[in-house]
């Protein structure tokens, strides 16, 4: 038997429902969109859809790709009692052009106070001794790199920092080459608090479209006693940039992770 009445209140709560798409987002694949954005649950299963999306436009648009980018750093006490020092391990794996006379850039470690003021006057000692022989400014790890490395040439960033672009040769996956860079800073910021270093923050800034992103922070024990909890965020710098870098909490990004 058939409850019309069932079957009744069924199509009325359905041509509500597309009312209702159509009131807010115009069509379901926007609606989906929207409703994803309201989601209360920690992991929501659309964030790898819509990354896969961005990855793949964002190559598209750039011209450049890499299977892995990481980022790796350590922060430890310094010889200085008041400071901290930095260890920063950082890699491409596969890079790769798309298309030729596509310029890009790596951008070394740096260090910021609340003020969004960039500091370059710091130390820096290669982890690899035999980094030189490269024949490249970088301090590369060579045991960790493909034997050829494209050439780089010194620039000027946004904020008067100094900056390695790299002279494309060739382009496609046969091009493909792994970077790995290592090195430490010595003191670079206070240990404790301070008027300009409230809070301590260790940032992975990402440009180049990626299939997989990996980051790691190791911090002593000794280095930090207050026991406060370590938080995970994502921030949009859209809007970022000029003499005060700082973000906004309206440049907070939706972001599932933790830390772990």
């Amino acid at each position: 038997n058939i409850d019309y009445a069932l079957v009744d209140a069924v199509r009325k709560s359905f041509s509500e429902f597309e009312t209702l798409v159509k009131q807010y987002a115009r069509n379901r694949k926007s609606f989906n969109t929207f409703v994803a954005g309201l989601s209360a649950s920690p992991a929501n299963t659309s964030d790898v859809e819509h990354r896969r999306l961005a990855f793949e436009g964002a190559r598209y648009i750039w011209g450049v790709q890499a299977r892995t980018i990481f980022r790796c750093t350590i922060a430890t006490p310094s010889q200085d009692p008041e400071r901290w020092d930095l260890g920063a391990v950082r890699g491409y794996v596969d890079f790769n052009l798309l298309r030729p006379n596509v310029a890009w850039r790596i951008t070394p470690p740096q260090t910021f106070d609340d003020q969004g003021v960039f500091h370059f006057d710091v130390k820096r000692e290669p982890v690899d001794p035999h980094s030189h022989k490269s024949g490249v400014d970088l301090p590369l790890m060579l045991d960790f790199c493909t034997p050829t490395i494209p050439q780089f040439r010194e620039i000027t960033g946004a904020f008067g920092n100094r900056e390695l672009e790299f002279l494309p040769d060739s382009v496609g996956y046969k091009s493909r080459f792994t970077c790995v860079t290592g090195e430490i800073i010595r003191a670079i910021e206070p240990r404790y608090r301070a008027p300009d270093y409230g809070t301590l923050r260790l940032a992975f800034p990402i440009r180049t479209p990626a299939e997989v992103l990996i980051f790691d922070s190791f911090i002593h024990r000794d280095l930090f006693k207050d026991n406060e909890r370590f938080t995970a965020n994502l921030y949009s710098d859209l809007f970022a940039g000029g003499p005060k870098f700082r973000y906004e909490e309206s440049d907070q990004l939706p972001f599932s992770a933790d830390v772990t």
